[in-house]
């Protein structure tokens, strides 16, 4: 390769590794609620509003791409309350991606959450799942069709 073919090639090559540094999957942890709330999780719809203002220790993770939403948080009776009032039981399970982190539980996706003793809700456009032997709930959802979710790489 002569250095006048390498000049030109150089920075084609440096605009394709930039454009494969941005990703467009994230992951994020709060300690409670009231953290998510304050880095604007809820508006932007990342997680479900019935986890507002009692949840702890929650995992979220979205592909832009994709625009599909998963999510752990600790279970306890105050949501498991809320959830019981303003949601419906559902039998929904995500579809497996390769994409998910792998935190989030295989019987979920394989559909026998309910035969591990699991109960699934639909709250608004999220799925809920709550293992209360392990004290954890799961949820998913697309992004909802009517918000528009973030353009890329937020901060």
């Amino acid at each position: 390769m002569t250095a006048a073919i390498a000049r030109k090639l150089l920075p084609l090559i440096a605009f394709a590794g930039i454009m494969c540094a941005c990703t467009e999957k994230f992951e994020s942890h709060y300690s409670s609620a009231e953290a998510a709330a304050k880095a604007g999780e809820f508006d932007r719809g990342w997680l479900p509003d019935v986890l507002n203002p009692d949840a702890v220790d929650i995992k979220e993770w979205h592909d832009v791409a994709s625009n599909e939403v998963r999510g752990r948080f600790d279970l306890n009776d105050r949501i498991l309350s809320g959830l019981q009032a303003s949601c419906k039981l559902s039998m929904d399970v995500p579809r497996k991606t390769w994409s998910m982190p792998e935190w989030f539980p295989d019987s979920i996706t394989h559909g026998d959450a309910t035969a591990r003793g699991m109960r699934i809700f639909r709250c608004d456009d999220f799925f809920i799942a709550v293992d209360t032997k392990a004290a954890a709930g799961y949820f998913w959802t697309k992004y909802p069709s009517d918000r528009n979710p973030p353009a890329c790489c937020r901060p």
